[in-house]
């Protein structure tokens, strides 16, 4: 009995191995270059950058990634499809839309 059980356990550890992934990258400001002390979040897996670079482990599948710094923020969708270290690069840009004011005299 404890044979096939600790056959079980083996078997789900390795399954588990196999479908696991790694997903790095770096941070990027407008400026093109590394931002550092930016909140990335995948899930309920959170990490501070302290040098413009992050990584997670993630299960196969597709994932939504937020990076935040002060009230600067943006959110991306990135689909990992093979077990291995996937590298998937944030840009944190600041919001170029204009606000134009016209009066008619």
């Amino acid at each position: 009995m404890k044979l096939k059980l600790s056959l079980l356990l083996a078997i789900l550890l390795l399954t588990s191995l196999a479908t696991a992934a790694t997903l790095q990258g770096s941070v990027y400001n407008s400026n093109l270059e590394l931002e550092t002390d930016v909140l990335v979040e995948i899930g309920t897996q959170k990490f501070l950058t302290k040098d413009g670079n992050y990584q997670f482990e993630l299960t196969l599948g597709t994932h939504e990634i937020v990076a935040t710094k002060g009230l600067v923020s943006t959110t991306e969708e990135v689909q990992i499809t093979n077990t291995g270290t996937n590298v998937f690069d944030l840009f944190l840009l600041d919001d170029f839309t204009l606000s134009i004011t016209f009066s008619v005299a």
